[in-house]
């Protein structure tokens, strides 16, 4: 949501204004990666990572 001011959570989620998750997106020590446009131009070890890690957490909740 643009320019939502703090946080609010539910049963539904959590929802962010979208100005701070963009900015709060950059993990300390990691130089480029594809989900950081313009910063990769190739699958770095952080996005294998991280595809792996997002592939943990939804495999069990839906079941796949």
């Amino acid at each position: 949501m643009k320019g939502f001011r703090g946080g609010a959570g539910g049963d539904w989620g959590q929802r962010i204004g979208s100005e701070y998750m963009v900015g709060a997106r950059t993990p300390t020590g990691v130089g480029g990666f594809l989900m950081r446009a313009g910063t990769a131009d190739r699958v770095t070890e952080f996005d294998a990572w991280m595809y792996r890690d997002f592939w943990r957490r939804l495999k069990g909740r839906y079941g796949l």
